[in-house]
């Protein structure tokens, strides 16, 4: 049972940490859109790399993804 409580740890970390992470992100989006170029070299290539993702990803699977998003939410909150 020891080893069920430090994964359900290990995951809680990994969770935290992809929280910030995606935070940062966000974060660095927004400090591009409202400083431009003058944002610094690091929040630029956050934002490259963002903009370059979302276009090789595509807008169909974006929408598909969203929509798997919404309706595993929406069965999550119906459950209960």
């Amino acid at each position: 049972m020891k080893i069920f409580e430090r994964l359900r740890n290990l995951t809680s970390i990994i969770w935290i940490v992809s929280e910030l992470a995606l935070a940062l992100i966000i974060f660095s989006v927004l400090l591009f859109l409202l400083l431009g170029e003058s944002s610094g070299v690091f929040v630029t290539s956050i934002t490259e790399n963002s903009i370059y993702l979302l276009r090789e990803i595509g807008a169909e699977s974006i929408i598909g993804v969203t929509i798997v998003f919404f309706v595993y939410f929406y069965l999550r909150q119906r459950s209960k």
